[in-house]
């Protein structure tokens, strides 16, 4: 069986987690996103479609000039005519300019902030993107580490069996200690087959930002500080109101949907166009022959809606409810903002308090596998007791890297609600790692 569980464990060694020649450091691997993430690709592309949306909307209010023209060849037979054949033409150039059209005329304001939204969610998904490449890469790191501490507790494990085997040689210690180690070994390998799966996932989930397969990326230094925010939590809040694109975004479509509503109510405003329409044309009617003529008009047109089925009516019903369905989803945003950055301001200041009582937890966690060790060779402890003692020692170092690597996702995911994180923060993160 232990056979077994070490050849299934090389193997996933070998086809997940194969060390390169050269690391990636943080700064590569969010180049990498940047270059090929599609959720950022898909909102700029959005921005651009808005822009297009908005010139389409505004060519309505310039000049809009047509050209029609004909070439015909008539037969015209009949009892009491003599019978024709000829050919007829006409050109016809229509150029119309929007007086005034005030539902046009809001329509284009509408799609104007529309291009502010779209913008807004462009920014907020390179922030994500920020604080997902950062996840990603250090979740990796704290998977690695997780996989070496799991690899180095099955050697511990490996030669408290071979020493306890060698007691129970010589008939000092009882057999239930030896099989105790034994089924302590065995859990062991189970844990260090479920630490390097866990490394192939953090690896899988990596590919998913930057596209690329990668073998390593560059750990964590050992020498770092980890500081609790200076600033209280009203100065992040304020942060955070003032430049979150989320937000922005959603008060943006709030008055896009509001002035999509003066589109509708301006379904009844009168609308005022000037037309000029030169033609030349030797047809008339049904093309009949006529002396060639040419004709200047210039017209000005007025129409105004006065009854159209009630349609009208329920489509301004429908933007007032719009309206409110905008407001609802910035008043969702505005709470959700104020919990994440609460949530993000205090999970950092724990990390740091979970760093330090972590350190000082592994230096006593490592005094008393030591000293437990010192009382089994004079018979004080058990072989249980000893077990144990390296049990908590390997659970205060899991700990100690979970708060280090919590800090470091806790402190991009407090900038990025409020608003303010930037490339400049993955370059000095990125001094971080080695």
């Amino acid at each position: 069986m232990k056979k077994i569980i070490i050849l299934l464990t090389i193997l996933l060694s070998l086809t997940v987690f194969q060390l390169s020649a050269q690391a990636a450091n943080l700064i590569e691997v969010y180049n990498s996103a940047v270059r090929s993430d599609p959720v950022s690709i898909a909102a700029q592309l959005q921005v651009l479609i808005s822009e297009e949306s908005q010139q389409q909307s505004e060519a309505n209010l310039f000049p809009q000039a047509s050209l029609d023209a004909s070439l015909s060849d008539n037969r015209l037979r009949g009892n009491d005519i003599a019978d024709q054949d000829y050919t007829g033409n006409a050109i016809k150039l229509n150029i119309r300019q929007v007086l005034f059209d005030m539902q046009a005329w809001r329509d284009n304001e509408k799609f104007e902030l529309l291009i502010d939204k779209s913008s807004d969610e462009y920014h907020q998904a390179q922030s994500d993107l920020m604080v997902k490449v950062v996840e990603r890469y250090f979740e990796v790191l704290q998977a690695k580490d997780a996989m070496e501490l799991a690899q180095e507790n099955t050697v511990t494990m490996k030669k408290n069996l071979e020493q306890l085997s060698a007691l129970y040689k010589k008939q000092l210690v009882p057999v239930t200690g030896v099989y105790e180690i034994e089924a302590r070994l065995d859990l062991a390998y189970s844990i260090e087959i479920e630490a390097t799966a866990a490394l192939s996932v953090a690896f899988e989930r990596l590919y998913e930002v930057i596209g690329e397969r990668i073998e390593k990326v560059s750990p964590l230094k050992e020498d770092l500080q980890f500081s609790a925010p200076t600033d209280d939590i009203k100065k992040w809040l304020d942060l955070a109101m003032e430049n979150n694109h989320f937000l922005a975004a959603n008060r943006s479509n709030v008055l896009a949907a509001k002035k999509d509503l003066q589109v509708r109510q301006a379904g009844f405003a009168p609308r005022f166009n000037l037309n000029f329409i030169q033609s030349h044309q030797d047809t008339g009617y049904d093309n009949s022959p006529r002396p060639e003529t040419d004709t200047s008009t210039l017209m000005l047109s007025y129409s105004q809606p006065i009854y159209q089925g009630g349609g009208i009516s329920s489509r301004k019903r429908e933007g007032i409810h719009r309206v409110s369905l905008a407001e609802q989803g910035e008043i969702e945003s505005l709470r959700r903002v104020e919990q994440q950055l609460r949530e993000h301001y205090l999970n950092l200041k724990s990390d740091v308090l979970k760093i330090k009582a972590n350190r000082h937890l592994i230096e006593s966690e490592k005094k008393r596998s030591e000293s437990m060790r010192a009382g089994f060779k004079f018979g004080t402890v058990t072989v249980s007791d000893v077990l144990d003692a390296d049990t908590d020692f390997l659970k205060a170092q899991l700990e100690y890297q979970k708060a280090k690597y919590n800090y470091i996702k806790n402190q991009v995911r407090l900038k990025s609600v409020a608003g303010v994180i930037t490339e400049q923060d993955i370059i000095e993160l990125n001094s971080w790692v080695e």
